[in-house]
């Protein structure tokens, strides 16, 4: 990944460096992608070809690493839809999925010019995402 120092308020520093982030996982992962739609021949270990479709299904990371990946702000759970402040209160939370994440993204972007980023950036916070309109 690069490491890009952008010439802009230093507000801005961290929301770009996350959204350079996912495009570049977004080109890293482009075939992984593509063969997970249309699937391609593969060779097993035994040399038998067959037809697969992969697919990512772990990313091992730690705790700010996940929140990059899933675009939520640093107070919100990666993996439930809780804040920190809810932390530990013993309640079970619905699970944080992709679809409910696009979903505020397009919400969002209904009223606010996604590339406006300091607008965008303001209604992300809002709703506890950090502000990527394009995740991986």
């Amino acid at each position: 990944m690069p490491i890009a120092k952008f010439h802009i308020h230093s507000d801005y520093q961290s929301i770009l460096h996350v959204q350079l982030w996912h495009k570049c996982m977004d080109l890293v992962c482009t075939n992984l992608k593509q063969t997970a739609k249309t699937g391609c021949f593969m060779s097993d270990p035994s040399k038998l070809i067959g037809y697969v479709f992969m697919s990512l299904i772990a990313h091992v990371c730690n705790l700010p690493e996940a929140c990059i990946i899933t675009v939520v702000s640093k107070n919100a759970s990666s993996l439930m839809m809780v804040l920190q402040e809810n932390f530990g209160d013993g309640v079970l939370y619905p699970p944080c999925t992709w679809h409910h994440t696009l979903q505020l993204i397009y919400e969002i972007s209904k009223t606010v010019d996604i590339w406006d980023l300091n607008k965008f950036q303001k209604a992300a916070k809002a709703v506890h995402m950090s502000g990527v309109h394009m995740p991986y």
